[in-house]
This record gives C-alpha cells, structure tokens and sequence, in this order.
C-alpha cells in the first residue's frame, strides 16, 4: 500500500463541534424489531417485539493541512436493548473503538482497538450470557519500491463470557505485496498465533496464505487468498495437529450505473470461544445485490448459505454436530436528508442441524432511525 495522503472524511459533515483539527460529533440509532424465536430454539419458541436506543459519541483528529501525517478516531456507543414480554433478557451493550493512522516517508502505522460487551438470548439459553471481547491490531507497511510492499501485523484477541471461560489469541502476521500491473496484484502472507484459555487448554495456530487482486474491468474486481491452516492444541485432554485449508474470495460487480453485485465465499477453521473444547470448521458463501433506486432510495436483496462442523479437540471427546444455516433478506434505505436515515429490513433464518432440537427457524422484522447531531 502507498503511502499517500489521508482520506480525510467529508469536510461537510454536519458537526457538533469543532476546535482546530479537532472536531466531534453525536449519533443516535433507534430501532424496532420483532424477532419470532429470540432464543433460536426448534420448539417452546418466545417472539417479542425489541426496542433499541443507541446514543454515540465521535472524536476525530483530521489535519486540514495536507502535509499533517496523523489521523485519529474515537467512537463509543452504549444500547439499550429492551424486551416488550420478556423484560429479563432487557441488557445494555457497549461498543468503542479506537483507530489512529500515521504515514512518514514510505511507511505506514495503523494501530487499531475494538472493545465490545453484548448479552443476547440466543446466548443465555446455553448458559454463556454475556460476552466481553477486546481485538487488537497494529500494524506496520512499508511501501519498499514501487510494486513491492511488506506489512507486519502484531495482534490480539482477548474474550470471556459470562461462565467465566477466557480464551486469548495473540500472535504476529507478515504480508507481501507485488502489484505485477495496474490492475492485478499478488499477495503472500504467514501468521502465527498463540492460544490460551482458563480451562487448561493451550494451541498454536500457523496459516500460509497466497493470492492475488484483480481489477477486472473497471465495474469488476476480485480478491482471491487461499491456503494451509495447522492447529496444534494440547492440554486439557487435547492433543495432535489438524491440517485444513483456509481460503475466501470476495467479487464485486457494477451491473449498470444503479446497481452493484457482492459475492463472498470463504473456508476456514476457528478455535470455539465459547466452549474452550472444539474447533468450529466453517464454509460460507453470500451474496448481496444492491440497487440505488433513486439519489435518496436504495434496495438491497441478500442470500447467505453456511456450514458448520464443529469438531472436538478432546481426545476422548464426541464432535458437537454438522450446523447447516440459510439466510435471506431484504431491505430499504432512505437518505432523508445529511443527518438522517431510515432502515427497514426483513430477515429470515433457519438452521438445520445432525441433532433435530438444534434446528430453528426465525423471522426478523426491524425499523432503523439514524440522526447524526
């Protein structure tokens, strides 16, 4: 990646307030939803109707001058979830980020910090509850010649719910980059990271990835990575190496002048937060098109397909089952004007699974108004 000057936002965003190359600004989000299987069960279901009143707050630091090399950004934003019937699943979520860029010569900082608390019923009826994650990233790139770049991605991942269980990944990643033409370029990259959790359990994760970007035309482009991923985990009755391929692809296509295409497959194995004893093995694949209808009105259609294996890492353990999910929906969004913006979506799922009380199906209705303060 160059290193060129910043994106420096929308000069004309509507503000809160300004001082110097300090500015901040305030969000509300308030939504409404019915949700017809709140805890994702295949009987006794519970459907509620759910309010959510989600207030933010902003803090950027954007030079004006072109020559400032440091961006910085700040957000913050608690919801206030509330059940209509079933007021013991009412919950507050909390959700903060922070991201800062700096650029110098060929080089390139980002360091970014996300911090998230949520609660959701789905989760409480296997007894987790609330789920507290913290996800780290720095990163370094270094635009060596002209077609060749390096970035090195210190990281971490930090998570524990509500029994208790903490699991912490931490690790270091390697890209390379070779940008053969204009329009195509070739990636390699290696990450190695550490596992460690309170129930005993200790791995190491290694992936080897190559691939490459591809700007079709000038309405097309492709991004292809794909490779080897080993798991090595003992401890906690857990031993041995798993072997898997790790892979995705992302195509986006403009159709015409209104309207845009987005495929997404991907493969890959993770190690389960939730439960300290198995590997989730997922295959993926969505697609979503959208439509700008008029300046203000856009349309958006989405289907998603999803398998799940999830597979025991205990050597006298029993795999947790095959998940197969299915996903579609669809939505409207008006711009009513700079500030505000009005959401209306509908979602169903199901589940089907290899024990027949895992399987669910659910249907989602929800409003959204955003106002930007």
């Amino acid at each position: 990646m160059p290193a060129t000057a910043f994106n420096r936002g929308d000069q004309f965003s509507p503000l809160s307030w300004k001082y110097g190359d300090w500015r901040g600004f305030f969000t509300f989000t308030g939504q409404l939803r019915y949700d017809d299987n709140i805890t994702t069960l295949s009987r006794n279901t519970l459907s509620d109707l759910i309010g959510v009143a989600a207030p933010a707050i902003n803090l950027e630091y954007i030079p004006a001058k072109v020559s400032e090399n440091t961006m910085v950004h700040l957000d913050y934003m608690p919801q206030f979830v509330g059940y209509w019937q079933y007021r013991e699943f009412n919950t507050i979520n909390e959700l903060a980020n922070l991201n800062v860029d700096y650029i110098t010569g060929r080089s390139e900082f980002r360091f970014s910090d996300a911090l998230a608390i949520t609660t959701d019923p789905a989760v409480e009826q296997t007894q987790w509850g609330q789920t507290t994650e913290n996800t780290t990233e720095f990163s370094w790139a270094y635009q060596a010649t002209e077609k060749t770049s390096i970035t090195i991605k210190p990281h971490q991942d930090w998570s524990k719910v509500e029994n208790n269980l903490e699991v912490w990944q931490y690790g270091m990643g390697m890209e390379l980059g070779y940008q053969l033409t204009d329009k195509f370029g070739l990636l390699g990259s290696y990450d190695v990271t550490t596992v460690n959790s309170s129930a005993g359990l200790d791995g190491l994760i290694q992936a080897w990835l190559g691939g490459f970007s591809w700007e079709i035309t000038g309405r097309s482009r492709l991004d292809f990575r794909c490779g080897l991923q080993t798991i090595s985990l003992a401890g906690n009755n857990a031993s041995g190496t798993e072997t898997a391929p790790d892979l995705s692809l992302a195509w986006n296509y403009q159709i015409g002048p209104k309207t845009t295409l987005e495929l997404n497959l991907a493969y890959d194995s993770q190690f389960s937060k939730y439960t300290a004893n198995q590997l989730n093995k997922t295959l993926l694949g969505r697609l979503t098109t959208k439509y700008a209808w008029t300046e203000k009105m856009g349309l958006e259609l989405r289907g998603g397909v999803q398998s799940v294996e999830q597979a025991t890492i205990q050597s006298a353990g029993s795999n947790g089952g095959t998940f197969n999910y299915w996903t579609t929906g669809c939505g409207v969004v008006y711009q009513f004007n700079q500030r505000t913006q009005f959401r209306l979506d509908y979602d169903y799922q199901a589940r089907t699974a290899s024990q027949l009380y895992s399987a669910y199906d659910r249907d989602i209705i929800q409003l959204q108004l955003q106002h930007r303060f």
